[in-house]
């Protein structure tokens, strides 16, 4: 007969509508598991059991509990499904501490996925200490990059930090993986960082790793553990084996330099982005290349310009928009030396401008460079951004006019630049009357602006 012996109720709430107070079903949760731990183990063994948190989904109770027995402060690890599921701390009966309940039987988590009660792998991932990857075809070699990148950042796992990696390939004896410590909750910066590596730029749209990999890009070669740039430097690995797992992108030459010689622009990408504190570093990115006629370039091998985003820090909030000439350019941000934060290179003379300076020295084929700022530039009058100026734009302010909608081309503060052709400060019929005039040949005011 088994015999029933106190259990103690300590429910933690978590913040959502999905938990639960304490009630008599959690007094019968208490129960059926208590039940499931005299099954498991045996009579005399279960001395107490504890539910830490709850959640109650599609009538199934997933819920968190610990036994009686302290748990092991080496974690554990567990195939769900496509997913690896890792605890920080092994627990007591089920290694991941987290189960399921429904009509009053209790399973660990992966017998509740196996058996088909539970259709999710992820959920487990809700409750602390947990986190999950994708198993991926080689789960073993996630694992002991894993293990290798703890090693490397002496990394003992607070209650919810732990390791993100992800492998990219094996090549010339060394696995080419990322990987960086995180933690639930964390929030991140939507700053794109890179770094150079052997003439190609590598990006990533987050800081991942400190100021000298802020990419986190690494090797595990030998058991040993690197940087990725600093392996390449140390002829760990060849470039060509670099790129035939990493995507990079070709780098422009003399561009930082120049950038550092007329801004003092230079230096590593973001080391962290604390949260309510400034934060340090530089932000780097070419983002597109202008190939002119032939005869206009010095050299094939190199763009007539390049227009390259470059910062020391993050901007302030703002949201800045210029006119220069016949081109808009807006900004939610307002960037040190110029706001935007956007130059434009010209290989051939090593010279860097500003927008502004570039629309002014008549750069050939500048306009390009508006028409790739996305939502943030374009040409002023090209409602409809396709880079010309037609019957069409004057139709597409036509159609604003008179409520009918239209896609969001450009951002919010941008937007009105573009369509007030005629520059009166007022979207009407008459700046579709302009554009038509100009299509037309016919001469039109436009007050300066």
């Amino acid at each position: 007969m088994k015999k029933i012996l106190s259990v103690l109720i300590a429910v933690l709430l978590m913040c959502s509508c999905l938990l639960v107070p304490v009630s008599a079903q959690e007094d019968k949760l208490l129960q059926n598991f208590f039940n499931y731990c005299y099954e498991k183990i045996g009579e005399g063994s279960v001395s107490e059991v504890r539910i830490t948190d709850r959640i109650n989904w599609d009538d199934v109770t997933y819920f968190s509990a610990t036994s009686w027995l302290a748990p092991a402060q080496e974690g554990t690890c567990e195939i769900i499904g496509e997913y690896c599921v890792h605890s920080n701390v092994t627990e007591y009966p089920y290694a991941l501490g987290v189960y399921v309940a429904t009509n009053d039987e209790v399973y660990s988590y992966k017998d509740a996925f196996d058996l088909g009660v539970i259709k999710s792998a992820s959920m487990v991932t809700a409750f602390d200490g947990i986190t999950a990857h994708k198993a991926g075809e080689d789960v073993e070699l996630t694992h002991r990059c894993m293990d290798a990148f703890a090693r490397y950042k002496k990394f003992t796992p607070e209650k919810d930090e732990y390791i993100e990696c992800e492998v990219y390939g094996e090549v010339e004896g060394a696995v080419v993986f990322q990987a960086e410590i995180t933690a639930k909750g964390n929030l991140y910066p939507t700053v794109v960082v890179s770094q150079r590596i052997g003439g190609y730029i590598f990006y990533e749209g987050r800081p991942v790793g400190p100021r000298d990999n802020p990419v986190g890009l690494y090797i595990l070669k030998d058991s040993e553990v690197m940087p990725l740039s600093e392996a390449y430097e140390n002829h760990k690995i060849s470039l060509s084996g670099i790129l035939s797992v990493l995507h990079g992108e070709k780098a422009t030459d003399g561009i930082e330099d120049a950038l550092r010689e007329k801004y003092n622009l230079s230096g590593p990408a973001l080391e962290k982005w604390p949260i309510g504190e400034d934060p340090e570093g530089y932000i780097y990115r070419e983002q597109y290349a202008y190939f002119g006629g032939e005869g206009n370039l010095y050299n094939a091998n190199y763009p007539d310009y390049m227009l390259v985003f470059a910062a020391d820090g993050p901007g302030a909030p703002a949201a800045p928009v210029d006119i220069y000439g016949e081109y808009v350019i807006g900004s939610y941000s307002w960037y040190n030396h110029y706001r935007h934060g956007y130059f434009v290179y010209v290989p051939e003379t090593k010279t860097v401008y500003t927008l502004k300076e570039a629309v002014e020295a008549d750069i050939e084929g500048i306009e390009n460079a508006f028409l790739h700022l996305g939502k943030q530039g374009g040409i002023r009058g090209d409602a409809d951004k396709d880079g010309k100026i037609t019957i069409k734009d004057a139709t597409f302010i036509q159609k604003g006019i008179a409520g009918i909608k239209t896609p969001m081309l450009y951002y919010d503060n941008v937007v009105g630049f573009i369509v007030d052709f005629d520059a009166d400060t007022h979207i009407t019929v008459k700046d579709a009357t302009a554009i038509q005039k100009l299509v037309a040949g016919i001469e039109f005011s436009r007050d300066d602006v």
